[in-house]
């Protein structure tokens, strides 16, 4: 999860497709992770699927 935090700090509109084909696995398993990431609030998504960016919380 901490490849996901990076790439995302790299580039805030990324998506899961990118991510999925950046960190050579499935669509599902970021989905998952990014599931995870939200749980403990270290992201948040900022608008809708398309054309939303996302954000890392420094707080966590």
């Amino acid at each position: 999860m901490k490849l996901i935090v990076k790439l995302i700090r790299k580039d805030k509109y990324i998506t899961t497709t990118e991510l999925s084909e950046k960190l050579n696995v499935t669509r599902r398993t970021i989905a998952r992770d990014m599931e995870k990431l939200k749980e403990i609030q270290q992201v948040i998504r900022i608008g809708g699927d398309k054309g939303g960016h996302w954000q890392i919380n420094n707080n966590k």
